[in-house]
């Protein structure tokens, strides 16, 4: 049982008491599921931000807030919000629930970003001593997910913010073109 948490050989000296506080860490939350407390600290002191291990499209992806999922092709509308309910793990730097298989009331929520085409591959054949070669492109189609949040009632998550917009700064003079717009869009005169 306890190589399931990459504990490695730790049956052993539980028995003798050597690894003894290993058992107090390690709680079942429901049957079905599993939670690992890595540090005991109060909650005010906890960092927040938290990360979940998901199963979507035949592929296990490790998300956190802000991050973008690539999918194969969807049918769903842009900026479509989807809740993603096969959640493997759900972890902080504090505590991990792992699922068996899954983590029961643990959701994503994704936002559905863009469709475009991924970046094309050449496929080139050729059959040699024959003067026989074929080049051919391949573009799939994609769907790009952004995950909204991530929502467990197993564990107390504390989210980051969510990252401020870019600034974007321009070279010196058309910034102060930009600047002298903005007065004269204020209503005025333009400044002399």
């Amino acid at each position: 049982m306890w190589r399931a948490f990459g504990l490695g050989r730790v049956a052993a000296p539980l028995r003798r008491g050597v690894g003894a506080h290993l058992s107090s860490l390690i709680h079942q939350v429901r049957p079905g599921q599993t939670l690992v407390v890595h540090s005991e600290l109060a909650e005010e002191s906890r960092k927040p931000g938290a990360f979940a291990i998901i199963k979507f499209g035949g592929t296990q992806h490790k998300v956190t807030m802000g991050d973008t999922i690539v999918a194969e092709k969807m049918n769903v509308e842009l900026g479509q919000e989807l809740v993603l309910d096969e959640v493997l793990l759900l972890g902080t730097v504090h505590e991990t629930v792992i699922g068996r298989p899954l983590v029961r009331d643990a959701r994503v929520v994704v936002a559905v970003d863009e469709m475009t085409l991924d970046k094309k591959v050449i496929v080139f054949k050729k059959r040699k001593r024959k003067h026989s070669r074929r080049r051919r492109g391949f573009r799939r189609h994609i769907t790009l997910l952004r995950v909204v949040d991530i929502q467990s009632d197993s564990l107390k998550l504390n989210h980051l913010p969510p990252p401020a917009a870019p600034k974007y700064y321009l070279p010196q003079q058309q910034q102060q073109e930009a600047e002298s717009k903005e007065k004269t869009d204020e209503g005025g005169a333009p400044p002399f």
